[in-house]
């Protein structure tokens, strides 16, 4: 048997023997030398491409290496001596195509490093999108040695040759139920863009508020008085959020949450609706204030359809998500002029939902879009989707088979996993227990074990275009996102970037926790609100507190079932 001080020294030394900590982990990191390079002051990123969005990457990663000035809470590597002649002045970034193009679910993003011991740098990319990923991990390559006041780049010559395995990695933000400024937005898109996320999904409409200022029915902000005038989303703020992004290698998918959630929509125009703000709403809606959109009346395809329209026009991305979530039959057969209209016309309430989603999409369609929906369209409704329809699956990981057998390609935001806004209590003020239906909290270890492809074969998997995890604003606000999403949507970004396997099995996170640990210093030292892992002390002290008894006598958190 291994004494325990023994097997903690063996392990610490295994975590400080890698002395880069590029997160996500990247495909393949080589490094064949000794040879510590010193960061020159003046230090430059050299980009010789068009792109005018690659460009103003470069000036901010110049900024940022020559600032950020990150020491490792535990130390990798010894500092230079003072003096040390090898000294890098710059790095040189090759792009094959070098000018602004659109990032879509097919952009190459792959990139590969190569930091010599003769000071020289090279980051090679086919896209700048690619490029923007190497800025990333270059400057994560990067550490800081308080004593001498210096920072350096150890063990070269190295090399790093690094892609995605998942195409689409995303986080949902809600914007509807707590209203978030532009700030906070910006600041989420500046941590996806560390963490190689490259999907906003944004949620800005629902029942709770209508803070996009809507042009072609300015009725729909104006009904509502939770949000101020200057608190609305205009074109030129959805515009200038969306150039951002995209200069951070970030798409923006829209959703347009119909025909449920519609509240908001029945507030300015009561006759689209039905069921609207009932005092039982449960029976009536997932969530208070009830409200769902009556298919039968031609004014709500209308409103829907121009709501599309403006979406168009405002988010350039390929994809915009029709929603079709939560959709409850109760509020329809609510109305005696649907009842009426389903006895006339002999249909189903499935049949109203199918030909109001597919109105939907023909108005997509018309700007030449794909759309993404949520899984309930197609499971339990037997909605007819296009054949590049993404299905976002988040009723269960089980679901995500079910779809792929139904032909459509997946986005993984399974509840039990990916749900970070789950575990701190209902918001419904008569709860009896205080619980939430989607509890527990799902910590960074449950994040990180998500299976996106369990129980999958080979050829089923490669229907799996990535995943999202989410952030549902009814408990979240600016004051407390970051914590909320980070570091455990960066626990994400690996499970979507490279991987969370090793020889086949999910990795160990016990092997994870201290790489994590250090990149929660990093994101907090770049301004990210990330919340703790552990106590100082067991940072500081790799392994120090993982349990040496037996597992059966740890308490166990919870595991979902794949």
């Amino acid at each position: 048997m291994v004494k325990p001080t023994l097997l903690i020294a063996t392990l610490l030394t295994s975590v400080l023997a890698g002395v880069h900590n590029i997160f996500p982990k990247p495909t393949e990191l080589v490094s064949s030398g000794n040879t510590t390079v010193v960061i020159s002051n003046d230090f430059q990123v050299s980009i010789s491409a068009k792109s005018r969005r690659l460009k103003k990457a470069g000036e901010r990663y110049e900024k940022l290496i020559q600032k950020e000035h990150y020491a490792p809470i535990v130390p990798l590597f010894k500092a230079a001596p003072s003096g040390y002649p090898t000294v890098l002045k710059s790095v040189k970034v090759e792009v094959e195509d070098g000018e602004d193009c659109d990032l879509t679910i097919k952009t190459d993003e792959s990139y590969s490093i190569e930091i010599t011991d003769k000071a020289t740098a090279t980051i090679k990319a086919k896209t700048i999108y690619g490029a923007m990923h190497g800025l990333e991990s270059f400057s994560q390559l990067v550490q800081y040695d308080k004593k001498s006041k210096t920072s350096h780049i150890p063990a070269t010559p190295l090399k790093v040759n690094d892609k995605p395995l998942y195409p689409h990695r995303g986080i949902l933000i809600d914007t509807n139920r707590n209203w978030m400024p532009v700030e906070t937005l910006k600041r989420t898109i500046d941590a996806m863009s560390y963490n190689k996320l490259n999907v906003f999904h944004w949620h800005i409409l629902d029942a709770h508020d209508f803070n996009f200022k809507s042009k072609s029915h300015p009725e729909l902000w104006k009904a509502m008085d939770i949000v101020e005038e200057d608190q609305l989303y205009t074109y030129d703020i959805i515009k200038d959020l969306v150039e951002y992004g995209l200069e951070r290698g970030v798409r923006i998918i829209p959703e347009v949450e119909a025909p449920a959630h519609a509240y908001t929509l029945g507030k300015a125009f009561p006759e689209i609706a039905t069921s609207l703000d009932m005092d039982e709403w449960d029976v009536y809606a997932a969530e208070p204030p009830s409200g769902q959109i009556d298919p039968t009346n031609p004014k709500s395809h209308k409103i829907v359809a121009d709501l599309i329209d403006e979406f168009v026009q405002l988010f350039p991305d390929q994809y915009i998500h029709l929603s079709g979530d939560e959709v409850n039959n109760n509020a329809w057969n609510n109305s005696a002029t649907i009842r009426e209209y389903i006895a006339k016309h002999n249909v189903t309430f499935d049949k109203l939902l199918g030909d109001f989603n597919l109105g939907m999409q023909a108005q997509a369609k018309k700007h030449n879009k794909s759309v993404m929906v949520w899984e309930e369209i197609l499971l339990n409704h037997n909605v007819t989707l296009p054949s590049d329809a993404l299905v976002q699956v988040w009723l269960g990981a089980s679901d995500t088979k079910k779809v792929i057998q139904r032909g459509h390609d997946v986005i993984a935001s399974s509840y039990q996993y990916w749900y970070l806004d789950c575990g701190h209590g209902a918001w419904i003020g008569d709860a009896p227990s205080g619980s939430s239906w989607c509890d527990p909290y799902k910590h960074w270890q449950i994040v990180y074990t998500y299976d996106l492809i369990a129980n999958l074969t080979a050829t089923e998997a490669k229907k799996v275009k990535g995943g999202e995890v989410t952030a549902w604003s009814e408990q979240i606000d600016a004051q407390v996102i970051d914590k909320y999403l980070w570091p455990r949507a960066s626990a994400a970004s690996e499970v979507l970037w490279s991987g969370n396997r090793d020889d086949g099995k999910v990795r160990s996170t016990k092997h994870v926790l201290p790489r994590l640990n250090d990149w929660r210093f990093r994101l907090v030292n770049r301004g990210i609100g990330a919340e703790p892992l552990q106590p100082l002390w067991c940072v500081k002290n790799p392994y120090r507190c993982d349990s040496t008894t037996n597992i059966a006598n740890v308490r166990v958190p919870y595991v979902p079932k794949q």
